[in-house]
């Protein structure tokens, strides 16, 4: 039960058993850069369902009805699926579903205005005893409706603030990026902030850029990146629980200078 018999389903258009989201959730600004991208106007996020997620036979057995899990995709150029994170599930076991069946499935390669880009993209599966159905909205709305269905009993899954966590998220390596005066803007000091997420093991994952009032380098942008995904912090945890943690961390360059970093610890997003 929970499963439907047909060939695989190409998602290109977006329109049957899976919705894939146009907005992402709150906490992922629109950005596009050298090597993560998000935009609301994406031409060609798209997927070729190989495999589709089967309702637990555990929690069927368990006599819950309905549910529903969120991820955070991230789709490289070529169309393979670089990275992902649960970013809510009403019960573990439709996470762990439709991460299964994912990693089986051909995503497209992603583009913007004709441009190749490396994309983060949401989207959401919902599930109930007949099936997985069609969904629409926003990541919210969904979040929303099936979070007041929850089973008391069940085991969510979701994303912790730092004020939620047992103890401020700690870094124990941390390396600045490495930049030219090239990439930087005309004034004196440019300024971002990178949204990411801290994984169980205390790895970053997913950093993102936080939407910005100018337009900044690609490469500086991406240097960043590719600094901040090299940070180590002490795993989080909620309840002496590893869990997966938010957080945000700002950047400050100098012309004159080399970078610094605003925070040793990333702040509250």
């Amino acid at each position: 039960m929970g499963t439907l018999e047909r060939e695989p389903t190409d998602f290109s258009k977006m329109k049957t058993v899976i919705t894939v989201l146009a907005t992402a959730v709150a906490f992922i600004a629109q950005s596009m850069a050298r090597d993560y991208g998000y935009n609301d106007e994406t031409d060609s996020f798209g997927f070729v369902m190989t495999s589709e997620p089967i309702f637990p036979i555990g929690l069927q057995n368990a006599g819950i009805e309905d549910g529903f899990a969120s991820f955070l995709v991230v789709i490289n150029r070529e169309g393979a699926l670089e990275d992902y994170i649960v970013l809510e599930a009403s019960h573990e076991g439709f996470a762990r579903s439709v991460e299964a069946a994912m990693k089986r499935w051909r995503f497209h390669k992603p583009k913007i205005g004709g441009k190749p880009v490396t994309l983060a993209q949401s989207f959401s599966v919902k599930f109930n005893s007949r099936g997985t159905v069609v969904t629409s909205g926003d990541a919210s709305s969904v979040i929303d409706i099936m979070m007041n269905r929850l089973n008391p009993h069940s085991n969510p899954i979701r994303l912790y603030s730092a004020e939620e966590l047992d103890d401020f998220l700690e870094p124990v390596h941390i390396e600045k990026p490495t930049v030219h005066n090239d990439y930087l803007s005309n004034e004196e000091i440019t300024e971002f902030t990178l949204d990411f997420f801290v994984d169980k093991q205390g790895n970053v994952r997913i950093p993102l850029l936080r939407e910005e009032s100018k337009e900044l380098d690609d490469r500086l942008i991406f240097a960043a990146q590719r600094a901040i995904e090299r940070w180590k912090f002490i795993p989080p945890t909620v309840k002496g629980k590893p869990v997966v943690a938010r957080a945000a961390q700002p950047f400050r360059f100098h012309r004159s200078s080399s970078a610094s970093i605003l925070n040793s610890s990333p702040s509250e997003r």
